[in-house]
């Protein structure tokens, strides 16, 4: 399973200069930590989380194209599509 504690972390060190990315990853951590964020969590296949955490790796050394690709990868998979739908579902877009 993703340790979305320690994603958000690095996450907000890579957004700490951007103050939009600062108030997106605050909103996602907000839904993160409610009911439906932590079964979505649970259901993330460990394909994706590593490829999430690859992403999140990126962003934090500051390499946004490698970022970008990792999740481009993930979302070409069943599943990462599934995610990303269930996150839009989960924040209201």
């Amino acid at each position: 399973m993703v340790d979305f504690n320690a994603l958000a972390r690095q996450l907000q060190e890579s957004a700490a200069k951007d103050p939009q990315a600062r108030a997106a990853l605050d909103n996602l951590m907000q839904h993160a930590q409610s009911p439906d964020g932590k079964r979505i969590a649970r259901s993330i296949p460990p394909a994706c989380a590593g490829q999430i955490e690859q992403a999140a790796a990126a962003a934090q050394w500051g390499d946004m194209n490698a970022a970008k690709a990792a999740l481009s990868q993930m979302m070409q998979t069943p599943e990462g599509a599934d995610l990303a739908r269930q996150l839009q579902f989960l924040m209201g877009k």
